[in-house]
C-alpha cells in the first residue's frame, strides 16, 4: 500500500512538473520594445496579468510598441491577428510600421487605424510557408500622448477568441483546417502619463545631445518631432476598385491603374482570405483568370509591387461563382471602358496561360469568419 502511495505522489508530481514546462514553453502574443535590434524585443515588466511600461510618457511625446510572437516550441504560423485596443483621448495612433515584420503581407482589411473606435487593426500573412522562430516581430505601432493630464491608459488586444473568428490570435493551417495557436488572452500593457517621475536618463541624454549638436551646428532643435518623414511616403498604395466578370471557366478582372507600380500579383482560391494561387500580370490593369470550374465560387485578391517586387496590401476581396453572370459582388461596369477608363495593355490578360499557379498557402486571420468581421467592423482610417 505504502509502495502504491509512493508511486502515486510521485505520478502527480512529475505530471506537475510536465504540466509547468509546456505552461512555460506555449506560445504568446504580447507587447514589447526595440523588436528591430539583434539582441531580440526588450519586454516590459510584469505586474499580475498585466504589462508595465516603467518610464512616463509626456504631453507630445512617441512611444513605439511592438508587437510580437513567442514562440518557444518553434511551432509553424501561418498568420496572425492583432487588433489593439487604445483611448483615443489620451492616446493617438499615428503609424503601423512592417517593416521589421516577419511576415509578408496584410490582410485584405488588415493595417488600419480607426481613430474614432480607438482600434489598430492588424492582421499578417505568410506567403510561401510558415513562420517558425521563437521571437517573432509582427509589427510595430507609433503611439503620440495628446493628453496634458497625469494619468493611466491601457493598450489591449481586443476580441481575443480560441476559434479563428476573434480578432486577435496566431494561426496555423493544415488542409483546410485553421487552428488558433495562441490559448490564452495576451496581457494588457499599462502607461503612465504626464507623471512627475519622468526618465531623468533619456532627459540628460537629450540635454547632453542639445549641448553638443549647438557646440557643432549652432542653433538646433531636439525632438521635434512635428516635421518627421514620413517612412511610408515611397510605398505603394494598395490596389482600389477592383472588379470583375464571371464568365465560361474564367474570370476577367479590371482595376484602377498606378503608374508608379511595377506589376501586379491576382491571388485567388475557392476560399475567402485563403488565396492558393497567385498570377504575375505585370504592369496592367486587367487580366483573366482562365481554367477555373464552372459553378464554383472564386475568390480574388490583388496586390501591386515596386521595382524591387515589394508588395503592397490587398486590395479589397471580390468574388463570384463561375460561370453565372449576374454573381459577382463587384460587377465590371460597361461605362468602365467607354467613359475614358480605358484599359492599359488590354491583351496582356486575355490569354489562356493562367500563369505559374504557385502553391502559396497563406492562412489570413480571418479565413472563414472574413466577411463576418469585414461587416461588423467596418475600419476608416
Amino acid at each position: 500500500m505504502n509502495k502504491l502511495i509512493k508511486t502515486l505522489f510521485l505520478g502527480i508530481f512529475l505530471l506537475g512538473i510536465s504540466v509547468s514546462a509546456q505552461a512555460e514553453n506555449k506560445l504568446s502574443l504580447s507587447f514589447a520594445e526595440n523588436c528591430k535590434t539583434r539582441e531580440g524585443c526588450e519586454y516590459f515588466k510584469e505586474e499580475g496579468n498585466t504589462l508595465v511600461r516603467e518610464n512616463v510618457l509626456s504631453k507630445g511625446e512617441r512611444v513605439v510598441v511592438d508587437v510580437v510572437i513567442s514562440n518557444t516550441n518553434n511551432q509553424e504560423i501561418n498568420s496572425v491577428a492583432s487588433w489593439i485596443k487604445y483611448d483615443p483621448a489620451k492616446l493617438n495612433a499615428l503609424e503601423i510600421n512592417d517593416e521589421s515584420s516577419t511576415f509578408d503581407l496584410a490582410a485584405p482589411d488588415g493595417n488600419k487605424i480607426n481613430k474614432k473606435e480607438g482600434l489598430v487593426q492588424i492582421g499578417r500573412a505568410k506567403i510561401g510557408g510558415t513562420a517558425k522562430d521563437q521571437e517573432i516581430p509582427v509589427v510595430s505601432v507609433i503611439f503620440e500622448v495628446i493628453t496634458d493630464q497625469k494619468t493611466e491608459t491601457n493598450l489591449e488586444f481586443h476580441n481575443y477568441q480560441q476559434s479563428e473568428l476573434g480578432n486577435t490570435g496566431v494561426f496555423a493551417i493544415s488542409g483546410s483546417l485553421t487552428e488558433n495557436l495562441l490559448t490564452e488572452a495576451p496581457k494588457t500593457l499599462k502607461l503612465s502619463l504626464n507623471g512627475e517621475n519622468t526618465n531623468n536618463n533619456q532627459g540628460n541624454n537629450q540635454n547632453n545631445n542639445t549641448g553638443n549638436n549647438n557646440d557643432n551646428n549652432g542653433d538646433v532643435v531636439v525632438n521635434d518631432n512635428t516635421n518627421l518623414e514620413d517612412p511610408f511616403s515611397t510605398i505603394l498604395e494598395r490596389p482600389t476598385n477592383l472588379r470583375l466578370k464571371s464568365g465560361n471557366k474564367k474570370a476577367d478582372l479590371v482595376w484602377d491603374f498606378n503608374e508608379k507600380a511595377s506589376g501586379y500579383f491576382v491571388y485567388y482560391s475557392t476560399q475567402s482570405g485563403v488565396y492558393l494561387f497567385r498570377k504575375d500580370v505585370g504592369k496592367t490593369n486587367n487580366t483573366s483568370i482562365n481554367n477555373l470550374e464552372n459553378n464554383k465560387k472564386y475568390y480574388f485578391a490583388i496586390t501591386a509591387y515596386d521595382d524591387r517586387r515589394n508588395e503592397t496590401d490587398y486590395s479589397d476581396e471580390v468574388f463570384a461563382i463561375i460561370g453565372q453572370t449576374g454573381s459577382e459582388s463587384h460587377p465590371i461596369y460597361t461605362e468602365y471602358t467607354t467613359t475614358g477608363d480605358e484599359l492599359v495593355n488590354p491583351n496582356t490578360g486575355k490569354t489562356s496561360d493562367t500563369g505559374a499557379k504557385e502553391a502559396i498557402l497563406i492562412a489570413l486571420l480571418l479565413t472563414s469568419g472574413a466577411l463576418l468581421i469585414r461587416q461588423s467592423f467596418k475600419l476608416t482610417k
